[in-house]
Order: C-alpha cells, then sequence, then structure tokens
C-alpha cells in the first residue's frame, strides 16, 4: 500500500494505513499470531477495555453522600444562594444510599428554596413528601413567613383533602351448621304441610260416612252423601294417602336434621 507503515513489537503489532485521504484503519487488540493458534488479547489490550469500568467506578466512589449535599445545600441557603441550594437538596432527596431522616430534611429544604425562587409546584411535591411520612411535622423557626404559610397550606390540602371510600368487607357466609339447621327446619315445615293438606280426603271421607249414618236413622235420602264418601275415597287414594305419608317422611328426615343442626351449631366456637 502507498504510503503505510507497520509499526510492530514482540507481544501485538498496530498498523496504521495512511494515505492521501489520512488514516485508513487501526487494529489494537489483534495479537501476533501463527497460523492454526487462536487470537489471545494482550495485556494491554485488557486494560484498554477496562477503563470505562474503572473510570465508573471512580465517579462513583467521589459522588458526595446525601448528608454532604444537605450540608452544602444549607450553607448556600444561608448564603442566600437559593439556586444551588435546590439543586443540592434535590440531588440529596433523590439518592438511593440516603436514610430516612436524611430525605425528609432534603425534602424539606429543598421545598423552601424551591419556594423562595417562586417554584411553587416542586415546593408542594416536597412539602407533600414531608407531610406524608411525617403529618405533624412542623417547619423549622427560620423558615420565612413566606415559607412557613405555604408549609402550613400544603398541610391544610392533605388534611381536607377527600379520602377514599373504605371498601365494605365482603359478607361473611353463614356457617354450616346454620345452614344445616335452617334447611332441615324448612323440609319438616313442607312435611307438616303435606301431611295437612293430604289430610283432607280422609277427614271427608269420614264426614260422609257419618252423614250416611245419620240419614239411614232417620230414613233420609243418602245417596249425597254416599256420593261424598266415594269421592273422598277416590280423593284419599289417589294423592291423599301418598302426599300424608311423604309428608310424614320429610317430618320425621326434617326433625332429626333440625335437632342434629341445632347441637352443631350450638357446639361452634
Amino acid at each position: 500500500m502507498n504510503g503505510a507503515r507497520a509499526v510492530t513489537d514482540e507481544n501485538h503489532h498496530l498498523t496504521i494505513g495512511l494515505s492521501s485521504s489520512g488514516v485508513q484503519g487501526v487494529d489494537v487488540c489483534d495479537s501476533r499470531r501463527s497460523p492454526g493458534i487462536a487470537r489471545t488479547p494482550t495485556t494491554r489490550c485488557r486494560l484498554a477495555l477496562m477503563w470505562p469500568v474503572v473510570l465508573l467506578l471512580f465517579v462513583a466512589a467521589t459522588e458526595p453522600a446525601a448528608g454532604e449535599r444537605i450540608t452544602r445545600g444549607r450553607a448556600a441557603y444561608d448564603a442566600l444562594d437559593f439556586d444551588v441550594a435546590a439543586i443540592e437538596f434535590s440531588l440529596a432527596a433523590r439518592d438511593s444510599l440516603a436514610s430516612d431522616e436524611e430525605r425528609l430534611e432534603a425534602n424539606l429544604w429543598a421545598g423552601a428554596a424551591h419556594r423562595v425562587l417562586g417554584h411553587d409546584t416542586d415546593a408542594r411535591l416536597h412539602f407533600i413528601y414531608v407531610l406524608r411520612r411525617a403529618p405533624e411535622h412542623q417547619p423549622p423557626a427560620e423558615f420565612a413567613p413566606k415559607i412557613a404559610d405555604f408549609y402550613a397550606l400544603v398541610r391544610e390540602e392533605i388534611e381536607t383533602a377527600p379520602r377514599p371510600a373504605a371498601i365494605a368487607p365482603p359478607p361473611v357466609p353463614p356457617p354450616l351448621p346454620a345452614l344445616a339447621t335452617l334447611g332441615s327446619s324448612a323440609l319438616f315445615a313442607g312435611g307438616a304441610v303435606a301431611v295437612v293438606f293430604g289430610a283432607q280426603p280422609f277427614f271427608a271421607h269420614d264426614d260422609a260416612r257419618t252423614r250416611l249414618l245419620q240419614a239411614a236413622a232417620n230414613g233420609d235420602d243418602g245417596s249425597s252423601a254416599a256420593d261424598a264418601q266415594v269421592a273422598a275415597r277416590t280423593a284419599w287414594e289417589s294423592w291423599g294417602g301418598p302426599l300424608v305419608v311423604g309428608g310424614a317422611a320429610a317430618m320425621a328426615v326434617g326433625g332429626v336434621g333440625a335437632v342434629l343442626g341445632g347441637l352443631w351449631w350450638a357446639g361452634e366456637p
């Protein structure tokens, strides 16, 4: 290549191609190697790749702690340099390594600095942070009335803000013993109704028999009484009797269940 130079040492080589247009290529991490031998980065190359990590660690190690920023902010605040104070306090408030007390102090003084600068929205946010976590907190005596009054206004806004309605807990389902007792009682009551209704043909048949005997004793016509007796017998055999039997069985089962359920319910804590 026209105008090219090669600089080589025993560990790695650096090739720079020069032409009329300038540098054409740079290779700083290519170790010298023979054919068939894998490329191995040199020590100098490793250090070149590690320097960004070292730089980040250095920056992190030299970053001021939250307490130091608060001290700087107080010094700037006392010197009436409220712009610098607001920056220092805000950075301390956002420091993930700051303690809860440091965050409260940083937010309190950041709100004061922003209030002096006329940044009411930022001041309100910082004061809300403090009052949400320490509702009984009182502003320092050195706060100017402009700041103390604004702090009191933010407190009032928080205290008078509508609170979300409490969600009522879901209704507690009745206990199983209560369900068993009530269900058995309902079964007993239904059986009793069935017995009373099913017994109507039985009493109608007995009443017709009495009227038939009276008609025979008095020599009267007893055909109507006989017809009533037949109808009552038919009703009893078709639905009255089965209804009475079923109702009686329901009363027996429901009665036993109600007693057992009541005892179970009474034994619940």
